[in-house]
């Protein structure tokens, strides 16, 4: 990454994770697949346009960490050369964000697996290691001496809407002080005018001591500034319990991306148009959703990794599971009890969802929905965890769910920190699913800085009617079934490695060849 200060301190990081060599487990076996080459049609002129990047993570200084965010706009030409880009970074020790234009090159191979690099004017670079899902997409980690993943998306708008759009978002943000959550929804003027509500958990504190009887309203204010001619512009947040500054990078008429730039704070954010609201038909009843969030608790690295999938009806939640690791504790396929419920959906598609868990605990999260089919969320509450700060995205499931349903290459990210390796791990490739029980695992490494590339592994699978997957990965797996999949469709599915110990979770998409 391109660093726009020496990291001074280490924040929540546990003796154990300090700068070490590449000890985790993927590089130490030896069931690598000699010779096998994945599957695609990609190559240079698979990345060619303008494209929305966004990664966070940790970067290491002279024995220390610090939290990071980097996101940015570059254009790429098709054969090899990122023609343009501007890049924006922040640094948790340090005071606001730092911009830079570069210039680069880039590579993608057959199977989708490649890199970004860009070069600064000033020196220094921006390295990623990404795998395309499509054109369209790529998921990426960093390859510099850092450990963050990310996503860049093509870029096919650069104004702000023309007419009054309802959006939801949500945003992470972590600092010396204090980590927060917002997840809400709003409408944006012609203007840039910005009115709506959200849920907002600081430091642990919900709505500002309100709890969740009503979120906060967005006060004036809150706006988005025109964009520049790239789709770059400044926006900002403002309600009882805080102001959030933000620079926002238009993906699409859609879809808008987010950095927080308020000095010493690090954070992204996604923005995406709402559909079908306002809601007077329960846009939960009678469907499933697969789910994936991710917690911080002032305190402690990683407090939360969870995935899972609920079956919902009439208020009700009938049955469901999850997997979780829970400052460093694992739970495996915890069941869901039918006592868990849900509030009638709010015109504006908030309602507040009880999981009610065997774990024994209760999940109550505020959930915004951005379409009948998806929702962002922010837990509310946690017995067993009272304090995290944990926000997360839920997709309706589609389909009938067997070891046929997932069947050829799947891009995948993912990241975190092994406690048992002692090193952040992040992870981008690809996994090959062969419809009947056996994958390849192909992925690119950084474990605390360093890249490693450990060859094709092989592996087994198995994948339940409820779409939640377990797979075994040869040379890479602490324990059998470790890697836990729910399954969205055929085509998506967020990841969990449920290990104790191990806080890597991610996400997977059917690549398009």
């Amino acid at each position: 990454m391109r660093p726009i200060a020496a990291p001074t301190t280490m924040k929540k990081i546990s003796s154990a994770l300090a700068l070490v060599s590449l000890v985790f487990c993927a590089a130490c076996g030896s069931n690598g697949i000699g010779g096998f080459i994945g599957t695609g049609n990609f190559s240079n002129s698979s990345l060619n346009g303008t494209y929305v990047y966004q990664v966070t993570g940790w970067a290491f200084g002279t024995g220390n960490a610090v939290q990071y965010s980097e996101a940015g706009i570059f254009t790429a030409n098709g054969s090899g050369t990122i023609t343009s880009a501007t890049d924006d970074v922040a640094e948790e020790t340090t005071g606001g964000v730092s911009t830079a234009t570069a210039t680069g090159t880039y590579h993608v191979g057959s199977d989708g697996r490649g890199f970004v690099t860009l070069n600064f004017p000033g020196g220094g670079s921006t390295n990623l290691d990404i795998t395309l899902v499509s054109s369209s997409k790529m998921l990426m980690i960093a390859g510099d001496n850092a450990n963050a993943t990310g996503i860049g998306e093509k870029q096919t708008s650069t104004v702000l809407p023309t007419t009054a759009t309802a959006f939801v978002f949500k945003q992470h943000s972590v600092s010396t002080t204090q980590d927060f959550s917002t997840v809400g929804q709003f409408t944006l003027a012609p203007d840039g005018g910005v009115t709506g509500s959200a849920d907002v958990n600081r430091g642990g504190t919900i709505n500002g001591g309100a709890g969740t009887a009503s979120p906060l309203t967005l006060t004036t204010p809150s706006s988005f500034s025109a964009p520049d001619a790239t789709g770059r512009g400044t926006a900002k947040l403002v309600e009882n319990s805080g102001t959030t500054n933000f620079y926002y990078y238009i993906v699409d008429a859609n879809n808008i991306r987010l950095l927080t730039s308020d000095t010493g704070v690090v954070g992204l954010g996604r923005v995406e148009a709402q559909t079908g609201g306002p809601f007077s038909v329960d846009p939960l009843s009678g469907k499933s959703f697969a789910f994936g969030s991710r917690a911080d608790d002032n305190g402690g690295l990683g407090a939360a990794n969870t995935v899972g999938s609920f079956t919902a009806s009439g208020g009700a939640i009938d049955s469901g599971s999850l997997d979780m690791v829970q400052d460093d504790n694992s739970f495996t396929n915890i069941a869901l009890n039918a006592g868990g419920t849900y509030s009638p959906v709010a015109a504006n598609g908030r309602t507040l969802v009880a999981l009610d868990t065997a774990i024994p605990s209760t999940l109550q999260q505020a959930f915004w929905m951005v379409s009948p089919s998806r929702a962002f969320f922010l837990t509310t509450s946690d017995s067993n965890d009272v304090g995290k700060i944990e926000d997360g995205t839920a997709d309706q499931q589609q389909g009938t769910f067997s070891n046929s349903t997932v069947t050829g290459q799947y891009a995948f990210a993912m990241d975190g920190f092994d406690d048992q390796a002692g090193a952040f791990i992040d992870r981008v490739g690809w996994i090959q699913w062969d419809g009947s029980g056996g994958l390849i695992w192909n992925e690119d490494a950084n474990s605390s800085g360093l890249l490693n590339s450990p060859g094709p592994l092989s592996g087994s699978y198995s994948v339940g009617s409820n779409g939640r997957a377990t797979a075994t990965v040869n040379s890479l797996s602490y324990a059998n079934n470790d890697i836990v999949f729910y399954l969205v469709s055929g085509s998506d599915a967020y990841m969990l490695e449920n290990d104790p110990g191990v806080e890597i979770n991610g996400v997977m998409s059917k690549q398009s060849q």
